[in-house]
């Protein structure tokens, strides 16, 4: 996947934060849920992500119709420590990502060419990262001007 779905997709999850905050109270009732209801909310979420294609040693692929869906996390953590007057830093960590992408591929190499359907999934052990920067001349005075994502 490329950076860009992934910023989207974790702009989907803040969207989401009502349910999270749901989850928080959850967790001091039973531990094992404890992002039952941000799961229910992710799990509604389906990514239409852009065609793509790339060439390899004379193997020619094009990807279409790829879709992200039955998404959920184990674990979320969202750090914010201001640097300075000018800029803050927030930190988002997510744990035991989990996703299923089904996709259409076509495929060119010398003579053979097909097609067909494929699909792939990311696994629990998995984990996503994202770092925003949001700057002001004075946070003081000022909201955000710019926001830098990573």
């Amino acid at each position: 996947m490329t950076s860009q779905p992934i910023i989207r997709l974790i702009m989907m999850m803040l969207l989401a934060m009502p349910a999270l905050l749901t989850a928080t109270r959850q967790l001091r009732a039973d531990p094992a849920a404890k992002y039952d209801e941000f799961n229910k909310v992710l799990s509604t979420i389906k990514l239409e992500l852009p065609d793509t294609s790339f060439s390899t040693s004379g193997l020619e692929v094009a990807i279409s119709e790829l879709e992200c869906a039955d998404l959920s996390i184990e674990d979320l953590a969202i750090d914010h420590s201001p640097v300075s007057s000018t800029m803050q830093q927030m930190t988002i960590n997510v744990d035991g990502v989990a996703v299923t992408c089904t996709f259409k591929f076509d495929y060119k190499w010398s003579f053979f060419s097909g097609s067909g359907l494929g699909s792939g999934v990311l696994g629990r052990s998995s984990t996503a990262s994202l770092d925003i920067d949001f700057l002001s001349t004075d946070f003081g005075q000022e909201p955000p001007e710019v926001v830098d994502m990573s």
